[in-house]
């Protein structure tokens, strides 16, 4: 494995490269680093050039350059520095916050794109106006309840509410101090990104009919509600997706039960690429 670290816009982020043939390109979840794909890298480098980087504000990469450009368009603008990098058209795998980043970006790409692989994206602004009632109530409740708690400052409470919804109830307190501490530092951040869905919902969507490339859609059957929300309304919108719901999975399956999900995305590059 090499790692390196690519100069974007005066903002240094660090990405790690392994193997050689067809490029495929790996985006982590909120939270998480490159590492977390470390297992699927090893298992596919003796057939494919594979690369993960951490995102902004992630592992030991910087903020992104411009407080005045959404978050959400400089992680496309990002995307596609790395996207040049391997030079020449990517299978694209991205979970969670990544799996939104993979999909903006292809909306607007779809021709450097060979193959799309999602775990349920933060794309939030798709259950707004109609697209899902219940699952848009669903995730502004928990908005409202970290905001909350970070006005009166309750920092841990409003982290606490986080990643319980993310995982499951009791989990942050399970979590060794260090990793709860992690998820404190993190919060403002979270809630920073996360406000652009309430605020101004439609500045964070695209047109998901506009994704033409071969996509598999894994989703876990015991996500929250608003994660499967975002999957079913993506599985209908997308011409050409191959949907999946785990049983006993949630949203953290890739970095959880990653001997589950792995197989998944292995198989449907393999099934995508060039012959």
């Amino acid at each position: 494995m090499q790692d390196g670290t690519l100069d974007f816009q005066g903002r240094r982020i660090f990405y790690r490269e392994v193997g050689h043939g067809e490029p495929v390109i790996l985006l982590h979840c909120a939270g998480g680093t490159l590492g977390q794909w470390r297992k699927l890298m090893e298992q596919m480098s003796d057939r494919y050039r594979l690369l993960a980087f951490d995102m902004f504000d992630h592992g030991r990469s910087e903020g992104p350059p411009d407080e005045q450009v959404c978050i959400f368009e400089q992680e496309v603008r990002l995307l596609e520095a790395f996207v040049q990098l391997m030079d020449g058209p990517v299978h694209l795998v991205g979970d969670s916050m990544g799996g939104g980043a993979a999909m903006r970006f292809t909306a607007r790409h779809g021709d450097k794109i060979t193959s799309l692989s999602i775990f349920e994206p933060t794309l939030f602004g798709l259950l707004a106006n109609g697209g899902d009632d219940e699952g848009w109530s669903d995730f502004t409740r928990l908005l409202d309840g970290i905001r909350q708690g970070m006005e009166r400052g309750e920092q841990e409470a409003a982290a606490e509410a986080l990643v319980d919804y993310w995982t499951a109830p009791g989990t942050f307190r399970r979590l060794p101090p260090e990793h709860q501490a992690k998820a404190i530092s993190g919060i403002s951040n979270s809630v920073s990104k996360l406000r652009f869905y309430v605020e101004d919902p439609a500045s964070t969507v695209f047109d998901p009919a506009a994704i033409e490339v071969p996509t598999l859609l894994l989703s876990g059957a015991q996500s929250p509600r608003s994660a499967r929300g975002v999957i079913d309304i993506l599985s209908v919108q997308i011409p050409n997706a191959h949907f999946l719901r785990l049983d006993n999975a949630g949203h953290m399956a890739p970095l959880m039960q990653p001997d589950r999900i792995n197989p998944l995305i292995e198989a449907h590059i393999v099934e995508q690429s060039a012959s």
